[in-house]
This record gives structure tokens, C-alpha cells and sequence, in this order.
């Protein structure tokens, strides 16, 4: 089990592997196609990630807070946040969010800004700049795997 800041993750049921014991192969089998399916889904990251690493030449962790921002505009949407600050986070918040140095976030930012991903306001909250390519190409990938997660085991 991997615990991270967002909430708890498993990606088995631990019972399988009693039931696999006992010989109890119903769990077996619907873990074997929950564990298919997050092998599909966790090749089409790591797939989406290099793509997007080798083709914008950014970090592994420049794409991680891109996504940390998409994940705050979607929060902030969900929750009908204030005007001033939906869709944009801090550098302490978003460090809080991330266990990355806020400085770290904060030097990572200057970079997104300069290839255009992110902007700062005002108010020194970050924002995704969505009619950057980069932005564009992330929100689509992201679609294409929430549409995967949605459809029905085949």
C-alpha cells in the first residue's frame, strides 16, 4: 500500500492473496483483471510521461507540478472556489501539496513560465496557461486516460 498526501492508494486488494491460498478463485480472477487493468493504465503514464518529457524537453517533475496545477483548477471547479485564487496555487502550496522544496517549486515555476505552461499573477499564485501546447497536449493525454478508466472491462 503507498500512502501519499492525497489520500491512500492501493493497487491490490491484500484478501487476494489469502484468497489465493484458500483457492477462492472468484477474487482471484477479478483481481487478475483489476491488476490488468492498472498494468494498462500505469503503462499508458509512464508512456504519456515520456512522450511529454522527450517532446517539450521537460523534467519528470516539472510534468508532476503541471499536474498538481491541473489537479487545483479541477479542485477549485469542483468546489466553486472564490474567483480571485480558482485554478492558481502558491509556491507554499503547492510545496505542501507535492513534499517538494518550495524553492525547488518556486525555480521549477520560473522555468514553466518561460516555456510558457504557467503564468503568475499578481497575487503570486501560479496558473496553467491553457492555450499553451504543452498545457494542451497534458489535458488531452489526461482525457484519453480518464476515458480508459471509465470504459468497461472488455
Amino acid at each position: 500500500m503507498a500512502r501519499f498526501r492525497f489520500g491512500v492508494v492501493t493497487l491490490s486488494n491484500p484478501d487476494v492473496h489469502s484468497a489465493a491460498r484458500t483457492g477462492d478463485s472468484a477474487v482471484v480472477e477479478t483481481d487478475s483483471a483489476t491488476l490488468r487493468r492498472n498494468y494498462m493504465i500505469l503503462r499508458k503514464l509512464f508512456v504519456f510521461a515520456g512522450d511529454i518529457r522527450a517532446n517539450f524537453r521537460v523534467e519528470i517533475d516539472e510534468i508532476y507540478l503541471l499536474l498538481c496545477l491541473i489537479f487545483v483548477a479541477d479542485a477549485d471547479r469542483l468546489t466553486g472556489a472564490d474567483a480571485r485564487r480558482a485554478g492558481g496555487a502558491s509556491a507554499h502550496t503547492i510545496s505542501q501539496m507535492t513534499d517538494i522544496p518550495r524553492e525547488t517549486v518556486r525555480r521549477k515555476m520560473q522555468r514553466l513560465i518561460v516555456l510558457g505552461a504557467v503564468a503568475q499573477d499578481a497575487g503570486k499564485l501560479y496558473r496553467l496557461d491553457h492555450t499553451n501546447r504543452l498545457v494542451g497536449t497534458l489535458l488531452t493525454a489526461l482525457g484519453r486516460i480518464s476515458e480508459d478508466l471509465s470504459a468497461p472491462d472488455a
